[in-house]
């Protein structure tokens, strides 16, 4: 279940960079109709799914640094 978690995390950020770039890609200049096809919504959904598998991750890893 750590492992999930810390790939998961993993999948969240390489996803935001996705956004990011796709963003600037137009003259530096932020335009970018995210909701057009309602993906948000299904994004938001999911993201909000696998926060409590992070959430657990990062508790497992906080607790396992201080058993050493």
């Amino acid at each position: 279940m750590n492992q999930l978690g810390i790939r998961l995390m993993f999948a969240i950020t390489i996803n935001f960079y996705i956004f990011l770039f796709v963003a600037m890609y137009n003259k530096h200049a932020v335009t970018v109709l995210f909701n057009h096809f309602n993906e948000a919504l299904i994004e938001y959904v999911i993201y909000m799914a696998i926060l409590p598998i992070i959430i657990y991750s990062l508790y497992y890893e906080i607790m396992e640094t201080r058993k050493r």
